[in-house]
């Protein structure tokens, strides 16, 4: 399959601002980070087509070639035959993931020279997930329930900490959700190691994955507002859920400096 290699990979779980990322990576017209695509699970989606659409030359592609091959081509096939070759033509792309399904495949497939593992206090994650999930059910969308999303949450983080013990310190960087909002000298870090700008606009395409309430809070800046959420929550059902998935993913709290004295990490 005649795709060129990729540039980075983005590995965190829901809520720890990975689309933050992956869109202050995103800077047309030569830089682009791919949100979500499952190219190395069932098929890429519709979202997928819009985005590169949004981003234009030379990744975006017409409706008909999207299309041409039918339904059931498959989704990393569709990916090669329309987007693969504007992606050569890019100075650099990548793809951000936090469904570990296809993990271990994207990095065989694409072997990206440079990884970054996004990571929260699961205790925020699980908080921020639920109050998602809830407005969603209030506008009438389609949600999983608390167990799905708490298992999500904590497959995400034992692949995190695999993925830190396993891939090279050479080619790896934790970024901190807590760090990277807070401190513009770890931002500045961390685009000197990636030899990336991080100029985009955190809140691009949010309304492709319902979340289009999100887009004002970002107001076109990187915000700490949700920096330790579980000190400040007053709701025993979300302290609750957040305590029972901390319990469950013990090992990633660890690994990644979340005890109760949190250790900051550096990038």
């Amino acid at each position: 399959m005649n795709l060129p290699r990729m540039n980075l990979l983005i590995a965190g779980m829901g809520r720890a601002g990975t689309t933050a990322l992956a869109n202050l990576l995103t800077t047309p017209p030569d830089r682009w980070i791919i949100i979500e695509p499952g190219l190395t699970r069932d098929g890429i989606g519709e979202h997928v087509f819009e985005q590169a659409a949004r981003f234009g030359a030379p990744v975006a592609v017409s409706r008909d070639d999207w299309t041409a091959a039918g339904e059931h081509e498959p989704g990393l096939t569709r990916f090669a035959r329309t987007i693969g070759p504007g992606l050569s033509r890019l100075k650099a792309w990548g793809v951000k993931e936090v469904n570990p399904a296809g993990l271990d495949e994207l990095i065989r497939v694409f072997e990206p020279r440079q990884v970054l593992l996004a990571v929260r206090d699961i205790r925020d994650c699980a908080i921020s997930v639920i109050e998602k999930s809830r407005r969603h059910a209030a506008e009438g969308r389609p949600v999983q329930t608390d167990q799905w999303m708490a298992k999500r949450l904590t497959d995400a983080g034992a692949a995190l900490v695999r993925l830190k013990q396993c891939l090279g310190d050479e080619r790896v960087r934790t970024v901190q959700y807590e760090t990277f909002t807070t401190d513009e000298s770890c931002r500045a870090e961390l685009s000197r190691w990636l030899d990336w700008p991080i100029t985009g606009d955190p809140g691009r395409c949010l309304d492709l994955f319902g979340r289009e309430y999100e887009t004002a809070r970002h107001s076109g800046r990187v915000g700490s507002s949700s920096v330790a959420r579980h000190v400040r929550e007053i709701s025993r059902e979300l302290l609750d859920f957040a305590a029972h998935v901390e319990q469950l993913a013990h090992a990633y709290q660890i690994a990644f400096g979340y005890t109760e004295a949190h250790a900051e990490i550096a990038v």
